[in-house]
């Protein structure tokens, strides 16, 4: 039997102790992390059911999502890239940004089944918000995380297509073209190499998927 395995990306797995990283190598999120709070940024959490009961929040949410999508040239939505912010998935909790009483960026987490682990999701901000609200929206949930009793939190997939051939088989010539060429062209629409250096910025763990 032929098979070969394609590898559509990696998933970044961070230890939610260790929730604003240290040394060096952790001195730009906690410098842009400082700078958010400085500004006035805070992060607030919120439950399915403080969306549900208050339409001023779901609208927030969406108006956010909404913005993001008209900014990005090619939506890729659907398998592991399915977005929906204001689904009352069991388990699932919102850190949200706000200065001035209103919403500059979230991002949802998921717990994972019954382990301790949860899956952060659509970080999503304004164009225009301030600097280090990204930073600042995923330290802040990590911690919330581990105070709560979960271990590790994924980043998110940063989808980058490869493929690693088996021992067993080889894909055929015309399989390995089109997914060199797939490789070369995907990255002028999806932004993974940005997507991978914000991550690395926390220090992860990388899995391959």
């Amino acid at each position: 039997t032929r098979f070969s395995v394609i590898r559509i990306g990696s998933e970044p797995w961070v230890e939610a102790a260790h929730a604003i990283p240290s040394g060096n190598s952790g001195r730009g999120v906690r410098s842009a992390r400082n700078l958010a709070i400085r500004s006035g940024v805070t992060i607030e959490e919120w439950s399915a059911d403080d969306i549900d009961s208050d339409s001023r929040k779901k609208e927030a949410l969406l108006s956010l999502y909404d913005a993001w999508k008209k900014a990005t040239m090619i939506s890729i939505s659907g398998f592991i890239l399915a977005t929906n912010p204001v689904a009352p998935v069991p388990g699932r909790r919102w850190f949200v940004a706000v200065r001035d009483g209103k919403a500059e960026g979230y991002a949802v987490a998921t717990r994972i089944g019954e382990t301790d682990r949860y899956y952060i999701e659509d970080l999503i901000y304004d164009r225009y918000a301030q600097k280090g609200v990204a930073e600042l929206i995923i330290t802040e949930a990590l911690s919330a995380l581990a105070s709560a009793g979960f271990t590790k939190a994924s980043l998110g997939v940063v989808l980058g297509l490869k493929h690693n051939e088996s021992k067993e088989g080889s894909l055929t010539r015309g399989a390995r073209m089109l997914l060199g060429a797939a490789a070369r062209i995907f990255p002028l629409f999806y932004n993974c190499r940005g997507q991978e250096t914000f991550r690395k910025r926390f220090k992860p763990e990388w899995d391959p998927v």
